[in-house]
């Protein structure tokens, strides 16, 4: 058999593909079967990992890229449902003869105009070229009478305020050789003592000058003609904001970073800090090496005693004239103190409890109940959590009482929550079999 010429080598994906498109087409109920047991076996393997089986970071992501391709369908959908007919064309587009009257008026009309403004730009153009070259003939002009100046008499050395510290190098040495080196502590000697005069002012007096430029000086003069390095080798420290001075010019305050007005001044900064280093809002931890590293700053660790919505309601009613909002007061909180987890726990946190736990979040979830947390729940059932009657329903008073539900409560609808237990499984271990008791999770049901 041979080759037909002008045909493309097909690759193995390609041949793998139409084989399975085959396959299906031929039998497709024992394909999918056949695929299914596949995705089962590569499973008990580990090669495939489902939602479960990933971290909480990673099951994070992928939830959100479920998101994002439900919210990308949707709107594909969205687009294909509310996409109009197309416009019906006009009568006159449909005529098989010439223009209407009104057409070609408007026609005639539009190309006297647009031979108008062609007209209008040529002009235009004509009259820039001639303003450009008044403007390069006085520019230039210009120029020659600027060298005048800038050039001493012959024999003096005087040199004006217009020359730039290479030009002045170049004058005082234009008349004698010397090494690259002096040459560029020549260069160095008017490149400061111009940074100097626009750092302090030029309106300032020697003694002053001499006092401010001892501290900081700008450096932009150095660090245009590369001098920066040599100016800290000589003990000048240079920075980009300096000092200001009495004498100072305006024009470097406008390169100071402005505060914005609404912004939260440092002492409501302090009173925030001070409030979570607070023992009745954090306690510290006892571990000595339990402590928290940022900016090369070391602290010890602090846990919150409360939620961050009820420590912002207790600092603004107790600091109400520095009463900030819910992201500020959270911006500011420092970051040694941090919100406890299951580790940091110093409570019970046994089967039974967490069980009880998980219920009411649950119930919170599905808007039955008003309060998170199950120690909140506590409140409405006892009249004081401190009595030890009323925590073992022996107080007349809350022997009746129950947890405070809404009234949308669909009493047909089955609630499934997860809840702790421990479940016996043995294991072969010396050729003998043995049992042991873990803790994992399962689905609890209650059906109103």
């Amino acid at each position: 058999m041979t080759k037909t010429t002008g045909q493309r080598k097909q690759s193995r994906a390609e041949i793998q593909r139409r084989y399975r498109e085959r396959k299906k087409s031929e039998n497709p109920d024992a394909y999918l079967q056949k695929e299914r047991d596949r995705w089962y076996a590569r499973r008990r393997c580990g090669k495939v990992k489902t939602v479960g089986d990933l971290t909480e970071r990673e099951r994070r992501c992928t939830r959100k890229r479920w998101r994002e391709r439900q919210h990308e369908s949707r709107m594909r959908h969205r687009i294909a449902a509310t996409t109009t007919p197309p416009v019906t064309p006009d009568r006159d587009e449909e005529r098989d003869g010439d223009a209407s009257s009104q057409r070609r008026r408007g026609r005639k009309a539009k190309k006297r105009r647009d031979a108008a403004s062609y007209r209008m730009i040529i002009k235009l153009k004509e009259s820039l070229a001639v303003a450009k070259r008044g403007k390069e003939r006085y520019r230039k002009k210009f120029e020659r009478e600027r060298k005048k100046c800038r050039q001493p008499a012959r024999g003096s050395a005087v040199l004006t305020d217009q020359t730039t510290p290479r030009s002045k190098t170049r004058q005082m040495l234009s008349s004698c050789s010397v090494t690259p080196s002096v040459k560029k502590t020549l260069l160095f000697h008017n490149a400061l003592i111009d940074d100097m005069r626009h750092s302090t002012g030029r309106n300032v007096t020697t003694e002053k000058r001499r006092r401010l430029t001892s501290r900081v000086i700008s450096g932009k003069i150095l660090k245009r003609y590369r001098l920066g390095t040599l100016a800290k080798k000589r003990g000048i420290a240079l920075s980009s904001i300096p000092e200001v001075g009495d004498g100072q010019c305006a024009q470097l305050d406008s390169t100071r970073r402005k505060v914005r007005s609404d912004a939260v001044d440092q002492h409501t900064v302090e009173l925030i800090g001070d409030f979570f280093n607070r023992d009745d809002n954090s306690r510290l931890t006892t571990g000595r090496k339990d402590t928290v590293t940022k900016h090369k700053v070391r602290m010890q660790k602090r846990l919150l005693s409360d939620t961050m919505c009820n420590l912002h309601e207790k600092f603004c009613s107790e600091y109400s004239s520095n009463a900030v909002s819910y992201t500020t007061f959270t911006r500011y909180r420092p970051f040694w103190v941090r919100i406890p987890n299951e580790k940091d726990r110093q409570t019970c946190l046994c089967k039974k409890h967490h069980n009880i736990q998980l219920k009411a979040d649950k119930l919170f979830h599905l808007q039955v109940i008003d309060k998170k947390n199950a120690e909140e729940l506590l409140y409405q059932q006892v009249c004081d959590i401190n009595k030890h009657e009323c925590m073992s329903r022996e107080c007349d008073e809350c022997e009746n009482k129950r947890v405070q539900f809404r009234d949308n409560v669909d009493e047909t609808h089955t609630t499934v929550w997860s809840e702790w237990t421990v479940q016996k499984e043995s294991y072969e271990k010396d050729g003998q079999v043995q049992t042991t008791k873990q803790k994992s999770t399962r689905k609890g049901q209650l059906v109103n």
